[in-house]
């Protein structure tokens, strides 16, 4: 069980640590105030009771409802997840990829400068996507209110 286990939050991290919106997310958490909002990605791991497997196969939605069952994590569980993210942590995880009731680190490419140019350009392209949303000017004014803070 506990290779499994370490198998899928290598997975996991990894589907997180490439997402060009978990990178966006990752860089918009940098420019707002954990005082004002935290923002993270939280990780609920695999869940039963859950419709994940509703568009796919019947063959394959059929295992993957047999695999929920024996492995999957309740929804109570899976929603713990959540609430240690925001609640019990608080602000430590802010900008942050929480799996497993953990902090895991990102891997070791995204600290070095091509990963750090790499998830800069991800980051604007997904604003960029996101544009009609408004969302320039909302992180625009998050960033007045953090050197509104600061300065005073």
């Amino acid at each position: 069980m506990e290779s499994y286990e370490s198998i899928q939050a290598l997975a996991r991290r990894a589907d997180a640590e490439l997402s060009p919106l978990g990178i966006a997310i990752v860089n918009l958490a940098r420019n707002v105030d954990a005082d004002d909002i935290i923002v993270n990605i939280a990780d609920p791991g695999m869940v039963k009771n859950t419709n994940l497997q509703h568009e796919i196969p019947l063959l394959i939605a059929a295992f993957f409802y047999c695999y929920k069952a024996l492995l999957g994590r309740t929804l109570l569980v899976g929603a713990s997840t959540y609430v240690d993210a925001v609640v019990v942590k608080e602000k430590e995880p802010h900008s942050c990829y929480v799996a497993n009731w953990m902090i895991p680190s990102f891997a070791a490419f995204a600290y070095t400068p091509e990963g750090e140019a790499g998830q800069e350009r991800l980051s604007s392209e997904t604003m960029e996507e996101f544009e009609f949303a408004g969302n320039q000017s909302m992180l625009e004014g998050f960033k007045k209110r953090i050197h509104t803070r600061g300065a005073s």
